[in-house]
């Protein structure tokens, strides 16, 4: 007799593990994060993913937690979007 056992571990997985295992990645893998995320985002209600966006870059721009740094990454990100050869 053979028995299945099915055992799930939860984990609190917190923004500076997040960041750390991100900044890991290579860029082909960091390229395909963003692909992921634009795929889950689509489950956003019609309109949220676009307000979302929004909101994320107004909080980098006008948040004191945020840090020129932030915003310069995202910066870079637009510069490879639009100037990118790879």
């Amino acid at each position: 007799m053979r028995a299945e056992v099915k055992i799930t571990t939860s984990i609190e997985l917190d923004i500076e593990t997040a960041a750390r295992w991100f900044a890991e990645l290579d860029d082909d893998n960091q390229a395909r994060f963003f692909v992921a995320v634009a795929k889950h985002s689509m489950a956003w209600p019609q309109y949220g993913r676009d307000v979302q966006w929004f909101r994320v870059g107004s909080h980098l721009k006008n948040c004191e937690c945020a840090t020129e740094e932030a915003r310069q990454i995202v910066r870079d990100m637009h510069d490879g979007l639009v100037n990118g050869t790879h």
